[in-house]
Formats: structure tokens, C-alpha cells, sequence
């Protein structure tokens, strides 16, 4: 199994990681990172949808800065959530996972 290392390199990734491993500890029992994950999912479309219709009323910048930090709240947390809880593991099915690394069109070619 192949492993990777997540670099941050901005001005504030320290801050954020101590932060976010702060709001895990804090999270209730019953939050779990697949739900995390699916919140990130969802406000990414509320925050398309609340730009896409940023001409209609002034009102939908909130909107959008909401799903935007809803995102990443839910998105940045999903992982750390995990690993604070030492549950590594989805509860999506199998077939969401892949088996893989996916296939560039140039090797499916060759085959």
C-alpha cells in the first residue's frame, strides 16, 4: 500500500492543524468523518448554486460564504476526525473505493 505525505506549507497550516485536532477532540460521539465528508460535498454545491445566483440578491453572498466555510469545516475536519479516532476506515461500500491507481489514456491505449 502505497503512502502519502500531505505537505502544508502555508502561513497559517500549523495554526490550522492544531485547530482542527482541537474541534476533532471536542466533536460528539455521534459525528462521524463519513458524515463530514458528505457535509464538504453538500455545501460545495450550496456555495455553486449561492454564486450562481449571486446577481439575484445581494443576500446570497452570505449564503455563499456560509456553504464556504461549511465546506471547509466539513472537508478539512473529515480526515483529522479519523485519525483522532484512529478510524481509518469508510463506511462507504467497497465499489466507492478504488482498487487502483486510475489508468491514464495513454496506457489504456497500449493495452
Amino acid at each position: 500500500m502505497e503512502t502519502h505525505t500531505r505537505e502544508h506549507r502555508s502561513l497559517l497550516a500549523n495554526a490550522e492543524r492544531r485547530l482542527l485536532i482541537a474541534i476533532a477532540h471536542r466533536l460528539p460521539a455521534w459525528v462521524t468523518s463519513d458524515q463530514l465528508t458528505l457535509l464538504g460535498l453538500f455545501s460545495m454545491v450550496a456555495a455553486g448554486l449561492a454564486f450562481a445566483t449571486l446577481q439575484v440578491s445581494w443576500l446570497n453572498v452570505g449564503a455563499f460564504m456560509l456553504a464556504l466555510a461549511a465546506n471547509w469545516f466539513g472537508d478539512s475536519l473529515d480526515g483529522t476526525l479519523a485519525r483522532v479516532r484512529h478510524r481509518l476506515e469508510s463506511a462507504w461500500p467497497r465499489s466507492f473505493v478504488p482498487r487502483r491507481p486510475a489508468r491514464s489514456p495513454r496506457q489504456v491505449a497500449r493495452n
